[in-house]
């Protein structure tokens, strides 16, 4: 295999050591301290690079991460001085963030298809059979009330009853393959379903949900669009 190469003159070195430079700075030190830390001998060749660098100041920064993971994540950041708000997809809803989080990790937010605060009848056929189980299968402090975990399986549990009634499904040894066939026509065409998060599938196959953005504040996370 031919080795791609390329000869770098001590000039170029220095510059792209410099730029790295300014970068590590610019994590650790923020954009002011970046601008004044590049290296003397290449710091007229990099002006308008540190200049550039010097302009950046992050708004706000995506995570993607487990909820207790980025709860730590989160933490250490304050620490380091940064108020910046996170944001990120349903994961960091996990493991009761803003509950455990406090006011370090108010203003993170995160999409999701389902909240507790929703009080449709879907819902709320949702909420009191999880409050049935719970009590029995999940009795710890941070599983008294269902997610969207607990809305997509509640969804997908009953999707597979109704393409079982409606479909004929006999569930005998010998009609096991036309079984399975008819239970997966029944899904590729499923465009309406009145499910707790679920709306059906669209042609491409993907699940139809609407979406709900979240915010961690005052310890419980909040609905702020739907």
């Amino acid at each position: 295999m031919r080795r791609l190469t390329r000869a770098f003159t001590p000039t170029h070195l220095a510059l792209i050591a410099a730029l790295a430079a300014a970068l590590l700075a610019l994590a650790w030190a923020g954009p002011v301290a970046a601008a004044e830390s590049v290296p003397a001998g290449a710091k007229e060749a990099l002006a308008p690079v540190t200049k550039m660098i010097g302009t950046l100041v992050a708004i706000a920064i995506g995570l993607g991460a487990l909820g207790p993971d980025a709860l730590n994540i989160i933490l250490e950041a304050r620490k380091q001085g940064m108020t910046q708000p996170f944001f990120g997809t349903a994961p960091l809803m996990e493991g009761n963030l803003p509950e455990r989080g406090g006011k370090a990790v108010d203003g993170t937010f995160a999409g999701s298809v389902w909240d507790m605060s929703l009080d449709d009848p879907a819902s709320k056929e949702l909420k009191a059979a999880y409050a049935t189980r719970q009590k029995t299968m999940y009795p710890g402090a941070f599983t008294q009330n269902p997610d969207y975990y607990v809305a997509n399986a509640f969804d997908a549990v009953f999707m597979m009853v109704e393409a079982i009634l409606k479909t004929g499904v006999q569930n005998r040894p010998e009609t096991l393959e036309a079984d399975r066939d008819k239970i997966k026509d029944y899904f590729s065409k499923l465009r309406t379903f009145k499910g707790v998060a679920s709306k059906g599938f669209n042609d491409d196959g993907d699940g139809v949900k609407d979406v709900l953005v979240m915010e961690a504040r005052d310890g419980r996370w909040r609905v702020v669009s739907r």
